[in-house]
């Protein structure tokens, strides 16, 4: 079993006006920047020897003002793409898609991974790419501690994949570090802790 780490960006100004981003390429703002140097305590001690980053500016602004290693970017760990619902608020979507179809969307229930929002990726589609992508970096670097630096959506959907019985309230604030054991073979648990309040973050 080995351990490796998955964070989440800093704050942005979309996300205080809650605003889902997706694709879109916002930046950190201050607060943001702030969270992101001081999670640079917090990986210290976990000795992280190499970073993956989305190329989204919010997440690689992030890497760069907590981890002074090597970063390396590939597109694959982006959030999720949202299409027509990028730009938006939750009331805004709601409104776009109807709040039984937003219900199903929201929920960790594999039954529901076959959905999306319109224009953008099913859950089943960012789990199965999220599942490669960072199983080709552990098997890549064997003997080194990774940390991947991503997106809310992108974390919480792949934890719901690996652990089902995890509840929906399973939430991640900005800079939220979240702990993950990689078992190889393609094979990820989550071992908790399944309160977000308990995860490590500034």
């Amino acid at each position: 079993m080995r351990l490796f780490y998955m964070i989440r960006h800093g704050e942005t100004d979309w996300n205080l006006l809650g605003k889902f981003q997706g694709h879109t390429n916002r930046p950190l703002n201050e607060q943001g920047l702030a969270q992101a140097k001081f999670l640079s305590s917090l990986l210290l001690p976990k000795a992280i020897d190499l970073a993956i980053s989305s190329d989204l500016l919010r997440a690689h602004q992030t890497a760069q003002n907590s981890f002074q290693g090597t970063i390396l970017v590939d597109e694959r760990l982006r959030e999720a793409n949202l299409g027509e619902a990028e730009g938006l608020t939750y009331e805004e979507v709601e409104k776009l898609v109807g709040s039984e179809a937003l219900g199903l969307w929201r929920s960790p229930h594999r039954e529901t991974y076959h959905v999306g929002l319109p224009g953008g990726e099913t859950k089943k589609e960012l789990a199965e790419k999220m599942m490669e992508t960072l199983t080709h970096y552990l098997e890549q670097h064997p003997e080194k501690n990774l940390a991947f630096f991503s997106h809310g959506m992108v974390i919480r959907n792949f934890i719901h994949w690996i652990q089902p019985e995890i509840p929906q309230t399973f939430g991640l604030k900005n800079c939220t570090i979240v702990p993950v054991h990689y078992l190889g073979s393609g094979q990820f648990t989550y071992l908790g802790p399944h309160d977000p309040e308990f995860l490590e973050r500034p």
